[in-house]
């Protein structure tokens, strides 16, 4: 399943505020997004928009949307190595590039692997 990552930008400093604007932004995607199937979360500061869809179409609407700072189309993955190398792989095969830069964060800070330590490991499997 794709996810599509949605930051607010300046919509999470707006303090009192701010539950209003990002209930404005969802229904507006919501509206947006009417015929497609489609599972939208929002949180404090990101919203995350689940589907099966053609995943360029949903992208494209989303760019025309006031209050989007930024999209990121992303993959869900367990949190085990094995599974996060075999996509990170997968991705990859589908894109020409000359250079590259894996960057890294954790939410779950159980992962046994460090943000810091991780692309160390994931950039010489994307270079084979």
């Amino acid at each position: 399943m794709k996810i599509i990552l949605i930051k607010y930008g300046e919509l999470t400093t707006k303090k009192d505020n701010r539950k209003v604007f990002i209930n404005i932004l969802y229904n507006n995607i919501k509206k947006a997004l009417i015929n497609y199937k489609v599972n939208i979360i929002k949180t404090r500061d990101r919203m995350y928009i689940e589907t099966e869809e053609n995943i360029d179409e949903v992208v494209d609407i989303l760019k025309n949307i006031f209050g989007i700072h930024s999209i990121v189309v992303t993959t869900r993955v367990n949190t085990n190595t094995e599974e996060i190398e075999a996509n990170v792989l997968k991705v990859a095969k589908n894109i020409e590039f000359n250079t590259f830069k894996v960057e890294t964060t954790r939410s779950d800070k159980s992962f046994p692997i460090p943000s810091m330590d991780f692309p160390s490991s994931i950039g010489p499997l994307i270079l084979r």
